[in-house]
């Protein structure tokens, strides 16, 4: 039977345009799909990308973790070197002060010929300023690594930051793509009607 038979003439021209306008949605909702679709490809390659990005964060923040160790460790060193050039001054201190009172003790006996060793005041001050500087030259040293562990401490921190937000925008991804599968899943449900 043709629709001409099975609808009276009024009711024809509405069951040709009720067709056509079903022809009309039905290609326009192909588009939409195709459209959706390749909108949830974009989405998912920038899920992808920020995961990616996630795991090399989390590889460099664990190499910062690791400097930062060393930074700690730095400066217990130079506490350490700090307290050992006190000590050393110290001692330098009480030795000069010690030679000093013997040769005050003695130099009557060496003016009258007697064979006494010592030590000269130059000497101990030469020896004295040789160890101070060789200990400032290892602190110098110990403030420049410190600088440096200082900046990749600081981008740790920034790591974390970059990390955060990779996570919260992969959160919004997630959202949108829950979103377009929705529209989609409706969308062919609508067509398939």
């Amino acid at each position: 039977m043709t629709v001409a038979e099975l609808y009276p003439p009024c009711d024809q021209n509405r069951v040709l345009f009720l067709q056509q306008m079903n022809r009309n949605y039905s290609f326009e909702s192909s588009v939409q799909i195709q459209s959706l679709r390749e909108h949830l490809d974009h989405l998912q390659k920038e899920n992808a990308d920020l995961k990616q990005m996630i795991i090399e964060n989390e590889l460099s923040k664990n190499a910062l973790e690791k400097q930062n160790k060393m930074f700690e460790q730095t400066l217990q060193q130079k506490e350490q070197l700090k307290k050992q050039l006190f000590e050393t001054e110290d001692k330098l201190f009480k030795t000069e002060s010690e030679l000093r009172i013997l040769k005050e003790t003695y130099l009557p006996f060496e003016n009258q010929g007697a064979q006494i060793p010592k030590l000269s005041l130059t000497q101990i001050q030469k020896e004295k300023e040789n160890t101070r500087e060789q200990m400032k030259m290892e602190v110098d040293a110990q403030n420049a690594n410190i600088q440096g562990l200082e900046l990749l401490k600081s981008q740790i921190s920034k790591s974390e930051f970059i990390a955060q937000e990779c996570y919260r925008e992969m959160k919004k991804i997630r959202d949108r793509e829950d979103k377009e599968e929705e529209t989609l899943l409706i969308s062919k449900v609508k067509c398939e009607k």
